[in-house]
């Protein structure tokens, strides 16, 4: 009896004890008040950038290499057939069957300085070729400061001597007009000339109402200090190579007087530029490789004609240097034959405003 008494209360207690271990558990989480803390942090790209495929070329306009040889400089004074030298690098065969005839004119001083002894100047007309007079034509003269009697160690002795002169004023006249060049001892002189020119050029087949002036380097001083004057209504145009005209107050005035003062011209003396004439057409060629003070008067010279309506064509030569226009100068053919084309478009800009009604 008490046996089976133990045996059921071994069992209700495997019971109990299995009832217990298969119950579900419940728990409580612990109150959580604060909230975790923030991230400034981008979430990772979920792509990258792809680095461009196409690079910048290298420029292929890059100046390419001459392909001809600098011409050495070819200044010896040989006479041509027509008995000249001719030493401008643009040669057409008119300039050979041009007419040269030779003249005089009383100096300058005279016209300041009345009673003085005068002298009288030679000067040079070159005629376009079979002129025989008749109707009067415009001429360009080409103005000179260079004085004999101020030069030491650069001798002139008549046109032979001052060779890019014939040059030139063969140049003019095988295009049509007549050109003057003549010799100078004093600032007056192309004064005087002018005068000449207007009491007595119908004897010699010009017209004294239509005159231009052509000026290269140092000569182009004088150009423009005469053409800007007043009353100087008659000079229908003017023409400078590498040089124009000189203001009292531009970056290398000093410099250039005394550069004048060294080889002997009489920049120095000209009568200043106040204002600039706004009705005189005018053709400038810069070389983009002459002499820094050069290049600076010529900017300088720019600015000034463009504020004050100065009708200037303006034509840049690169690569050209100072006096590009004579075979003297060591430069390749390319530059010679641009070169060439340039002179031509001066000249037909002269003959555009020379016969202009």
């Amino acid at each position: 009896m008490n046996h089976k008494l133990y045996i059921r209360g071994f069992v209700y207690i495997l019971l109990l004890v299995i009832s217990v271990a298969c119950s579900p558990k419940i728990t409580q989480a612990p109150l959580v008040n604060t909230l975790p803390p923030t991230t400034n942090t981008s979430p990772p790209p979920t792509d990258t950038l792809v680095p461009p495929t196409i690079t910048p070329l290298p420029p292929t306009d890059t100046p390419a290499p001459p392909t001809d040889t600098p011409l050495p400089p070819t200044d010896t004074p040989t006479p041509t057939p027509a008995g000249f030298v001719n030493q401008l690098i643009y040669d057409i065969p008119e300039m050979y069957s041009v007419t040269v005839q030779t003249a005089e004119f009383p100096e300058g001083s005279a016209f300041q300085l009345p009673g003085t002894k005068l002298d009288n100047l030679p000067m040079y007309i070159f005629y376009p070729p079979g002129w025989q007079g008749g109707e009067l034509l415009p001429a360009v003269i080409l103005p000179n400061t260079w004085d004999l009697d101020r030069e030491d160690d650069w001798p002139i002795a008549g046109i032979g001597s001052i060779s890019n002169f014939e040059s030139w004023g063969r140049e003019f006249a095988a295009n049509g007009l007549i050109a003057i060049a003549y010799e100078t001892k004093n600032p007056n002189d192309l004064d005087a000339l002018v005068k000449y020119i207007q009491e007595s050029g119908s004897e010699y087949g010009i017209d004294a109402t239509r005159l231009g002036l052509f000026g290269t380097s140092g000569n182009g001083w004088l150009v423009g200090s005469f053409s800007n004057q007043e009353n100087r209504e008659y000079i229908k145009f003017v023409v400078y190579f590498y040089s124009g005209v000189e203001f009292v107050d531009s970056p290398w005035y000093q410099g250039t007087i005394d550069t004048c003062k060294q080889f002997g011209c009489y920049f120095a003396e000209l009568p200043e530029v106040s204002k600039l004439r706004s009705d005189l057409p005018t053709f400038l060629v810069l070389a983009t490789m002459d002499y820094p003070s050069n290049r600076a008067d010529s900017d300088y010279y720019l600015q000034k004609a463009s504020e004050q309506g100065v009708p200037m064509t303006v034509v840049k030569f690169k690569n050209a240097v100072h006096g590009f226009d004579f075979k003297a100068i060591t430069q390749s053919q390319a530059l010679r034959d641009k070169g060439s084309e340039i002179i031509q478009q001066a000249i037909d800009f002269m003959k555009a405003h020379a016969f202009a009604p």
